[in-house]
């Protein structure tokens, strides 16, 4: 067999040694981003294995049953205001789209109240079960 030449030590072990540390960087960069996304799964989703259909029924019938029918068959009170079961029957609307106009649709007559986000999310929540039955 024909030698080439042989390759100093030194040039050996400097290669071996970026060899394993591409390899290290290429398993952390790996984890740190299987970790980021576990983190943003878990917050973005959060909200939704936690929220409460029931609570949000019942938190609606106290605070928005004054302008919208809240159940099935209720009429709204207030003729511009659409009822419960006539958002969750539109195509359009999903949790996230309701969460949105929840948090900036003005309700000029609602009463002066700042819903917790957990509250907020069972309203959601209630609303998207009405849809199902409607």
């Amino acid at each position: 067999m024909r030698s080439y030449g042989t390759v100093p030590t030194a040039l050996k072990s400097d290669h071996a040694y970026n060899f394993c540390e591409v390899i290290m960087r290429v398993r952390r960069n790996i984890a740190m981003f299987l970790f980021m996304a576990l983190v943003i799964l878990s917050f973005g989703f959060s909200g939704i294995a936690v929220a409460d259909a029931r609570h949000g029924q019942q938190y609606s019938e106290r605070w928005c049953s004054q302008c919208h029918g809240v159940q099935l068959g209720q009429a709204s009170p207030d003729a511009k205001a659409p009822s419960f079961p006539e958002l969750a029957a539109k195509p359009s609307t999903t949790r996230h789209s309701l969460t949105v106009s929840l948090q900036t649709t003005p309700h000029w007559t609602m009463p002066k109240i700042k819903p917790k986000s957990a509250d907020l999310n069972d309203v959601v929540s209630y609303i998207l079960t009405l849809r199902t039955r409607h």
